[in-house]
């Protein structure tokens, strides 16, 4: 089991990043949150195997 904290830079807001993010961790079985953040970035934390958090990174 893997744990970890994300922020994600750039044009992340407006454009489903968040939606997109949902649907992969449901597919990889992977769980956690994200949200926006003021300064235009989104935050989270996923868990789940190892081999499933890190293909959420690729």
């Amino acid at each position: 089991m893997l744990k970890c904290e994300f922020e994600v830079f750039g044009k992340v807001q407006g454009v489903s990043f968040r939606k997109y993010t949902f649907l992969k961790a449901n597919e990889l079985n992977v769980f956690g949150w994200c949200k926006n953040t003021p300064s235009g970035t989104v935050i989270g934390e996923l868990e789940g195997d190892e081999d499933s958090v890190i293909k959420m990174y690729v």
